[in-house]
């Protein structure tokens, strides 16, 4: 039923208590329904657009959600019970949760936006939708479903424009260690390197030089926070999605070792920096890759397992040529 008092509250409720009194509990169900969507409409189209989605995205979700959830109080205390009322309260909710979305995944998931601003949105229409939880409505599932489709197009794409990075970055074919000119400064660089979730890395130095290769170091940084923003986004039943990212995202560094080891000789100076750069690839960076799915993704203890024997194979290899410490 249509509620023909339109956004007038007092009208509505009385309404609804005469529709109550001719046990007509249905209609005077749906129109109240009719009634509170008629009050977000007319709330929401006066709200201004920010410039920062992310901004934008939360005010919006916290007024939907809240409002939504002060729906189902009122519907409680309006006392409609029985399945048919029920049914039309959760179809309401996901018919405003669904138009919502609808609305603003194109925004939240735009070509122009990076990762970490989509994780940004995503993360805070997640916590807002938690807001339904309190009234005993969980919606995260339905905003994660109607989001899917979106998020893995974006990701496919991030994806696809790091891979490519990497590559052009890797093409040199070099692998060189980085030298400092004091204990210090090595210090710093370490920290640094644990800092961005790395790990300590001490046990590559060799005096004043370190064996892992900068260019190595800098992938491993946006890798790893890559991988957190996939995350985010990401929701469980992406499972297969995530995994197949994880693979697509390390093979760089990987290939690029197989093709620098391929090409290493006994006499090559830098041969230590390809040992210490695979063995950190192995210890540092693919375990600390797995730790980032672990906690939402099942099945991810050995995640990189293949490719942990792979860089494996170019450290055993590198180390077995290397017969004195040598300086470049």
């Amino acid at each position: 039923m249509v509620c023909p008092f339109g956004v007038d509250a007092a009208c509505c409720r009385r309404l609804i208590e005469h529709l109550q009194f001719l046990d007509k509990t249905y209609d005077a169900c749906v129109a109240f329904l009719d009634n509170r969507t008629r009050l977000l409409q007319l709330t929401t189209s006066s709200m201004t657009v920010d410039s920062s989605v992310s901004v934008f995205v939360g005010r919006r979700s916290q007024f939907l959600f809240t409002k939504l959830a002060g729906t189902v109080r009122d519907f409680a205390e309006f006392g409609f019970d029985g399945i048919a009322c029920r049914s039309a309260l959760i179809g309401w909710i996901r018919f405003h949760v669904d138009t919502f979305v609808g609305m603003f995944a194109d925004e939240i998931f735009a070509p122009k936006n990076s990762l970490a601003a989509a994780a940004e949105s995503v993360t805070i229409l997640r916590k807002n939708a938690g807001l339904l939880a309190d009234v005993g409505v969980d919606e995260v599932p339905m905003v994660d479903a109607a989001l899917e489709n979106d998020s893995i197009r974006f990701v496919d794409h991030h994806v696809g424009l790091f891979v490519q990075s990497s590559q052009r970055i890797f093409q040199d074919g070099k692998v060189q260690p980085i030298l400092f000119k004091s204990k210090e400064i090595a210090a710093l660089y370490l920290e640094t390197i644990a800092k961005a979730g790395l790990g300590m890395s001490a046990a590559y130095m060799d005096g004043l030089r370190l064996n892992v290769s900068e260019q190595y170091l800098q992938f491993g940084k946006v890798a790893l926070r890559l991988i957190e923003d996939i995350v985010t986004v990401s929701s469980p039943s992406m499972a297969r999605n995530v995994k197949t990212w994880m693979y697509a995202i390390i093979a760089p560094y990987i290939n690029a070792l197989q093709t620098a080891s391929a090409r290493a000789s006994d006499t090559d100076v830098n041969i230590a920096a390809l040992s210490g750069t695979a063995e950190f690839g192995v210890k540092n960076l693919l375990p600390r890759a797995e730790e980032s799915v672990k906690e939402k993704f099942i099945q991810t203890n050995y995640l990189f397992s293949v490719q942990k024997d792979a860089l494996s194979r170019v450290h055993t290899s590198a180390k077995v040529k290397v017969t004195a410490p040598t300086f470049v």
